[in-house]
């Protein structure tokens, strides 16, 4: 969700818009999930771990 800073009803709007919306819901909640799965894995952990460990004692 996108919504201005610090605006309360379009914030409320847009959580209106989403409960109203299964499939949107559903859509989103894919895409969160795909989000984590590709840039949170255990593989991601450690690929970015050994980076910064070799960035800062080569």
């Amino acid at each position: 969700l996108l919504v201005p800073v610090r605006d309360a009803q379009a914030l409320a709007d847009a959580l209106e818009e989403l409960i109203a919306d299964a499939e949107q819901r559903q859509t989103m909640g894919k895409a969160g999930r795909k989000l984590v799965e590709t840039h949170y894995s255990e593989a991601q952990f450690i690929a970015r771990s050994l980076a910064l460990y070799e960035e800062v004692a080569p």
